[in-house]
């Protein structure tokens, strides 16, 4: 299933560029990167310099798409095991 607007939830993150819209770590928004690892809870986010480990609750996110498309997803709706949403597929969403 290619990566869109519409299935981006569904899919992994690994190695997608992202950048925090909004997070409970103020000094944290606006930070921009390729999404390095994720897990349940958390998106390990590679910058220039370091990575950064952004919780995806009370977090959105700016996501680059393959096809050079952005979308915008609050981190709620992905705060589940990356493999886990993979299995669900979008129908369940």
């Amino acid at each position: 299933m290619p990566i869109d607007p519409s299935t981006i939830r569904a899919h992994e993150w690994i190695g997608l560029r992202v950048k925090v819209l909004s997070a409970s770590d103020p000094g944290i928004c606006g930070v921009t990167g390729k999404v390095e690892d994720e897990s349940r809870n958390m998106l390990t986010i590679r910058t220039d310099h370091r990575s950064l480990k952004v919780a995806k609750e009370k977090s959105s996110f700016l996501v680059q798409l393959p096809s050079n498309q952005s979308v915008a997803v609050e981190g709620e709706t992905v705060r589940y095991r990356p493999e886990d949403r993979v299995k669900r597929g979008i129908g369940k969403w």
